[in-house]
């Protein structure tokens, strides 16, 4: 607590007119009222006496202050917890609104869905294709046919080897017998083996350095003596070479064999 120092102490002797025997250290804690004796040299008597010491010389702290700063430390609690859940609560809110709505959770679940569906669809397609590539060449193997050249087909300026596989453009016309089968006006032979409904056929033609030639396929009954153009519509589908530049005829029409 505070304190006060009392007396005053100088040598001893002289003219004074007191002298201080001993002092005291006044404190809050041991009150405010003091006794103490003055002895006088000069009138040979000693006095009794009282000190009060007032409270001002011992401030103290109030009970309203204590109050005041108990209820300003709880305030500064409440609202630096209020701080703390409002700052959470904000973080809280701010991560929902990043997160998707209900509409586009199920949105892009379906996206995800139909992506997944893609790549499943595409993985088999994929493996179908790999298949096909295997398969593609020894089914087409397997609907290989032998092709022999019907002679009675051949126009007169061509010319036909003995195993009926070889066929050449001749530079002088033949004097041959009369067939109906026979091309007359335009240089084309045809097969022995015909196409059979509901069978495939797979052939395989090799032309040399002619520079101009069609290969396909015509119907049984197209004109053979007079000059016919090449058109599905007339039942020639027919690949060709004219001048360098390969061509097809237009597009097939389906045909009853």
């Amino acid at each position: 607590g505070a304190g006060a120092g009392a007396g005053q102490e100088g040598p001893p002797g002289g003219d004074r007119l007191h002298d201080v025997d001993s002092e005291i250290t006044v404190y809050s804690r041991l009150g405010n009222s003091y006794r103490c004796q003055i002895h006088s040299d000069v009138l040979h008597r000693t006095v009794s006496g009282g000190v009060s010491v007032p409270d001002v010389f011992f401030p103290r702290t109030s009970a309203f202050l204590y109050g005041f700063m108990f209820l300003l430390c709880l305030a500064m609690a409440a609202v630096g917890a209020a701080i703390f859940l409002y700052r959470k609560r904000w973080l809280v809110v701010k991560g929902l609104k990043q997160r998707p709505t209900i509409s586009e959770y199920e949105d892009s679940k379906r996206k995800e869905e139909k992506l997944q569906s893609d790549v499943d669809q595409a993985e088999a397609d994929l493996g179908r294709e790999n298949l096909l590539c295997i398969t593609a060449p020894e089914r087409i193997i397997s609907f290989a046919a032998p092709v022999s050249f019907d002679g009675d087909s051949a126009n007169p300026y061509l010319d036909i080897s003995e195993d009926l596989l070889t066929v050449s453009f001749s530079d002088g016309w033949k004097d041959l017998p009369e067939n109906p089968r026979r091309f007359g006006a335009r240089l084309f032979i045809t097969a022995l083996e015909g196409l059979e409904p509901g069978r495939r056929r797979y052939w395989e033609v090799v032309v040399d350095q002619k520079p101009d030639w069609d290969v396909g396929v015509c119907a049984r009954g197209v004109p053979r003596k007079e000059w016919v153009e090449l058109l599905p519509d007339k039942s020639f589908w027919t690949l060709g070479r004219r001048g360098g530049r390969f061509s097809a005829n237009e597009e097939p029409e389906p045909v009853s064999l």
